[in-house]
């Protein structure tokens, strides 16, 4: 698109703003920057890069899924990113929930298939909300994806004030407050979808 485009036309900050769907994108991303484990790598490796790992695989197989149903005309492109950000914000709720409850001092292993969950569920995120934050508006995809971000950005500070506070107030079951608070997020997300 050439630049006398963005010259002849007013700058849509209130549809870029205020849209459902980019009140989606942004309900999404703001949930995924809602992330506090702090689980210290000197101490945790394993449980620190397993959802990493899990990620690293399932974004290639979700995205090649994703691009194999488009290229198929198996699903219509919407439904589809719907249908991701549906299994994303599920998953990761659940694996949230799941990690307050299975796991223990006597069974940390418990925590390994919900790690794994949790970054396969937030893989879904790639082909779900991710592609729809650059295909939607693509004139302003700049500027969409920086307010996205700024969301993102926002809640990942959130979430460490809120453990900071809940530390600070000695209050007992942080980390219940903490992943609960993250899982709803998820689901409220999908309010917005």
């Amino acid at each position: 698109m050439s630049s006398a485009h963005f010259k002849d036309t007013s700058f849509p900050w209130r549809h870029i703003l205020f849209s459902p769907t980019t009140q989606a994108i942004y309900a999404a991303n703001f949930s995924f920057g809602y992330c506090a484990l702090y689980l210290p790598i000197h101490k945790n490796g394993l449980y620190t890069m397993t959802p990493f790992i899990s990620q690293i695989i399932f974004k290639n197989v979700l995205s090649w899924v994703s691009d194999w149903l488009k290229k198929e005309k198996q699903l219509d492109p919407t439904k589809m990113g719907k249908g991701f950000q549906i299994f994303s914000a599920l998953g990761v709720s659940a694996s949230l929930i799941g990690l307050v409850h299975l796991p223990s001092c006597d069974r940390t292993w418990m925590a390994l298939p919900l790690l794994m969950l949790y970054g396969t569920a937030f893989s879904a995120s790639i082909p779900g909300s991710f592609t729809s934050l650059v295909t939607i508006a693509p004139p302003y995809t700049g500027t969409i994806s920086s307010i996205a971000m700024a969301y993102l950005t926002i809640a990942g500070i959130g979430v460490s004030q809120l453990i900071t506070l809940i530390d600070f107030m000695n209050w007992p079951h942080k980390w219940t407050i903490a992943l609960y608070t993250g899982a709803v997020l998820n689901i409220f997300s999908l309010e917005l979808a």
